[in-house]
Formats: C-alpha cells, sequence, structure tokens
C-alpha cells in the first residue's frame, strides 16, 4: 500500500485541524472532533486510509509558540495543504522543500472533495 506524507500548515486558528478532520471524514474515516478549541503543540499525525493509499496528514502548528522544529518535517514531505493565506507559508515550504505539489485552502469549512479526488487518481 502507498504512503504519502502531506503537511497542513497555515497560520494560528486557520482551521488546520479542521480541515484535517474534514479531510478523514470525506474519505468515510471516523473522527472524534473535540468541542473545545486546543492549540495543536508540535505535530499531530492524523492516518487517512483511502483504499490503495495511506496519506499521513502532518497537522503542523501555527501559533509561533507551539511551532517548535515543524519546518523539520517539511523536507520529507510528499504534498502540502496550506490552510488560510498561502503567501507567507508558501515560500516557507518552498525555501525548503522546493516545488512540491501545493493546494490552497482559503479556510477552513472549504470543500476538501477537490483534494481526496486528486489522491484516488
Amino acid at each position: 500500500m502507498a504512503t504519502a506524507r502531506v503537511l497542513v500548515v497555515g497560520g494560528y486558528q486557520a482551521g488546520k485541524t479542521t480541515t484535517c478532520f474534514d479531510l478523514l471524514e470525506e474519505c468515510g474515516n471516523k473522527v472524534c472532533r473535540p468541542s473545545t478549541y486546543t492549540p495543536t503543540k508540535g505535530v499531530q499525525l492524523h492516518h487517512l486510509v483511502d483504499g490503495r493509499q495511506v496519506v499521513k496528514l502532518l497537522d503542523c502548528a501555527g501559533h509561533p509558540d507551539y511551532m517548535g522544529f515543524t519546518e523539520l518535517y517539511y523536507e520529507r514531505a510528499d504534498a502540502v495543504v496550506v490552510v488560510g493565506p498561502a503567501e507567507d507559508w508558501a515560500e516557507k515550504v518552498r525555501d525548503v522543500a522546493g516545488h512540491i505539489p501545493m493546494v490552497h485552502i482559503p479556510h477552513a469549512g472549504s470543500d476538501v472533495g477537490q483534494i481526496v479526488n486528486l489522491w484516488r487518481e
């Protein structure tokens, strides 16, 4: 089974974790959403299993106090999902990882079906 590492990056409270949960649910995975907001500290790993492949979603902290060594994950990423304003994040990732596939989601709650369709192709 193929495995891909996909970073989910963006600013503080951009909706990265919500987007990860939306992606998981879109692919038929069960999700237990927390009832209150808690900032991601470092990187939170979500496994999205969809037929022939496993996608490791690396939900990277957006708050400067919790980012730590998240840039170390950029080098080994196969693709990136940027949630919220993309300019700064796209540049940060490309500076480390080069030109890897990147998808922009303007805000949490946006249609994630387009991303799932790309994975299924």
